[in-house]
């Protein structure tokens, strides 16, 4: 299967909109901090140019170039990292983004509350994206990572915002995805207020829940979750879990209407 990307579909005013300003030293430079980002320790120029489906030389010269700029680093020798500027990017973003700034303390009480991790995710191209987390403070939990975390279509949250998404955008990953159409009657439900429950979904041992955070207009712009260990989830917690979500995710919808973003 391939790997969704960015390109998939859109957001804003992009190629999903008609208008086409693509440049494509620009979109490899951006495959290639991506490659870095999602990796866990500092990968070879040859790992680098595959993730990025690039060449080596090329992925070089970009490389070269985010070295001096601040945003690759291999001063470890061991291979290519981010550089110290993605952090200070990281932060800046987080105190930037309304979602974040509000959303942070909700899914922090979210998480205290239900006793399980919670998150802010959002959709990127045909990929579900964690904008912030908090996790459980349980032995035994899910654990999730800032940045991606998989297909669109899965999990409670994916589920919920491709769902959601303009009949257009909703075309354009279904025609380059599919297996996004597939949906399993028996591993997810939608509730009152557009809940979303995934059970052993992403993972056999895993369940989620999501609700929607909404402009004013209706449009579903992100997804509240909270997830935890298949173990742990009788039908009261459950339900626990669902009525504090669409809690949280009402709150922020209302906190967000008018402030800039």
């Amino acid at each position: 299967m391939k790997s969704p990307r960015r390109s998939a579909g859109g957001t804003g005013d992009g190629p999903a909109a008609g208008n086409d300003y693509t440049i494509d030293v620009l979109t490899r430079t951006v495959q290639v901090l991506r490659a870095l980002s999602g990796a866990t320790r500092p990968l070879q120029l040859t790992e680098i140019a595959a993730a990025a489906q690039t060449t080596s030389s090329t992925a070089f010269r970009i490389l070269w170039n985010l070295e001096r700029a601040g945003l690759a680093d291999r001063s470890s020798g061991e291979g290519y990292a981010l550089g110290p500027l993605a952090l200070v990017l990281g932060a800046s973003y987080g105190a930037q983004n309304v979602l974040v700034n509000r959303g942070r303390p909700l899914v922090d009480h979210l998480r205290d509350e239900t006793g399980e991790t919670s998150a802010l995710v959002i959709r990127d191209g045909a990929l579900r994206f964690c904008l912030y987390h908090a996790e459980s403070r349980q032995a035994v939990r899910r654990s999730l990572t800032l940045g991606p975390l998989g297909e669109l279509w899965r999990g409670a949250a994916g589920r919920l915002l491709f769902a959601n998404l303009p009949p257009a955008e909703r075309a354009a990953v279904l025609s380059l995805y599919p297996q996004a159409g597939q949906d399993d009657a028996n591993l997810v439900a939608t509730h009152e207020n557009g809940v979303v429950s995934a059970m052993r979904d992403t993972s056999a041992d895993i369940w989620s829940v999501a609700a929607p955070v909404r402009l004013p207009d209706g449009q579903v712009i992100a997804a509240v979750a909270c997830t935890g260990p298949i173990q742990r989830c009788d039908q009261r917690h459950l339900q626990h879990c669902q009525v504090l979500t669409a809690a949280a995710a009402q709150t922020l919808s209302a906190a967000i209407v008018g402030t800039p973003r």
